[in-house]
């Protein structure tokens, strides 16, 4: 498996991510900063996610985002109009805005490329991504629509995976790719913030 990256700045803010869905699973991000009955923690924001230029794409994605406590909540479905013949790739474009308001701080960050997408498989929440589809979703990809319903993310499976903004203005955006035979089949963007919670115990 072939890893292209580009960064900028100090640190790596992504490591190495398992495919469009997999980044729903990296969607609850808490990291203790406190201690006594209540602790001040890091907790992920979905601020969008949508399907590029409203093009209709041969994979296209359809979700809910929704925090309870410790949890992030999703719903949705995926649908998939073909099934897949050839090796898919898929990239990950990242910028960094120090101000989600103001287009005007936002600069890139870093690239990430994954030649194969089913060899993602050797990734450890790989098979939860996979299963958490009704009926699961398989690799090579399947015609179909796969539905996704309360699905329940725990911070532990995600944790390596994201940077953390210096405030809750920093606005992450990450622009996702798949292509199959160089041709785009699913286009997404999504933008998060890191934001502080009060989690009661």
């Amino acid at each position: 498996m072939k890893i292209l990256r580009e960064e900028k700045g100090s640190g790596v803010f992504c490591r190495v991510q398992a495919f469009v869905f997999g980044i729903l699973l990296n969607c609850s991000l808490f990291l203790a900063a406190g201690r006594g009955p209540t602790q001040l923690r890091k907790a992920l924001t979905v601020d969008y996610f949508e399907n590029c230029e409203q093009k209709v794409y041969p994979v296209r994605t359809n979700f809910s985002f929704a925090r309870n406590g410790s949890l992030i909540i999703i719903n949705g479905e995926e649908i998939i109009e073909r099934d897949s013949k050839d090796i898919i790739s898929i990239l990950f474009r990242i910028e960094k805005c120090k101000d989600k308001s103001n287009p005007d701080t936002c600069e890139y960050y870093t690239t990430w490329k994954f030649d194969n997408f089913c060899g993602l498989k050797v990734m450890p929440f790989y098979s939860l991504v996979m299963e958490a589809h009704t009926p699961p979703m398989t690799c090579p990809l399947k015609k179909g629509r796969y539905a996704v319903k309360d699905a329940k993310i725990e911070s532990g499976l995600v944790a390596q995976f994201l940077g953390r903004g210096e405030s809750s203005r920093v606005l992450w955006k990450y622009h996702i790719v798949m292509r199959e035979n160089n041709q785009p089949i699913t286009c997404i963007n999504l933008g998060f913030r890191i934001v502080d919670v009060r989690i009661r115990h």
